[in-house]
Order: structure tokens, then sequence, then C-alpha cells
């Protein structure tokens, strides 16, 4: 009993170690996601630190749970979400070498065949807000909108 309050500490301690670093960068949004095993892990150092050592281990267990089912769960909602956005521009994307047609272009970035440079622009923003690897997109769907708004802009 007198070696399980260390391991139980220092699982808890790990795990919020492992939190605290994936705040960073793009991950800060994502916090309340995450919520109820953080308290699950605060909940088990405080009864570990009061010697209540199988409600902490419950806890610890109940966190490390609640932190996979969360992150699954966000990993199928960012999945979804890019073959949502694939399917929605409708166009093939281009081969790699091969130069992509204005009608391509227009339909990954979805602009009508008039717009401007600044709606062209905007609607890059916009889409890249989405997209960019660095929140949860690919690096594919990022190079497709590059290329579209360079292939919009060149003409």
């Amino acid at each position: 009993m007198t070696l399980l309050a260390p391991l139980v500490v220092l699982v808890a301690a790990v795990f919020a170690g492992l939190f605290i670093l994936r705040l960073g960068g793009a991950h800060r949004r994502s916090v309340s996601r995450f919520a109820p095993a953080i308290i699950c892990a605060g909940a088990a150092i405080l009864f570990a630190a009061r010697g209540a050592m199988w409600i902490a281990l419950a806890f610890g267990v109940a966190s490390i749970a609640l932190y996979a089912w969360s992150t699954r769960e966000s990993q199928a909602a960012t999945k979804q979400a890019r073959n949502k956005s694939s399917r929605s521009h409708g166009a093939a994307p281009p081969k790699k070498g091969s130069a992509m047609s204005d009608a391509q272009a227009r339909a990954i970035l979805g602009v009508h065949p008039g717009a401007s440079e600044a709606d062209i622009r905007s609607a890059y923003r916009r889409k890249m807000a989405r997209a960019h690897p660095d929140l949860g997109g690919s690096t594919e769907e990022a190079a497709q909108l590059s290329a579209a708004r360079d292939a919009l802009l060149r003409r």
C-alpha cells in the first residue's frame, strides 16, 4: 500500500505534464474537450495526497480513459471534416505536374467565374483557416488550396 501512493501520484503527474505539452500551439482550443479528464486527474492527485489510494487509483484510471476517449472523438471529428471538405468542392484534385484549370480552381475555392482578386484571396483565407496542417487540416488540402489561388490569380 505504501508503494501505491507514489505510483498513483507519478501517473497523475505524467498525465498532467503530457496534457500541458498538448496545450501548445494550435491545440489551445481543445482545452474544453479535455476538461473532464483534467478534473479527474486533479481529483486523483488530491486523493493520493490525502492517502485514499483506491479512490485516487479509480480517478486516475478514469482520467486516462476520458483523455483517450476525447482524443479519439476529436480525431474522428477531424477526419469527418476533412472528408466533408474534400467532397464539398466537387473538383478532382489536380495531378502533380499538371496545370489546374480555372473551373477546378473556382470549384475548390468556391468562387464564381467573375470573382475579383479580393474575393479569391478572401475565399482562400477562409478555406485555409480550416485546412491548414497546424490547425488539423492536411498538407494535401492546403497545397490544393494554394494551387487553386495561384491559378486564379495568374489569369
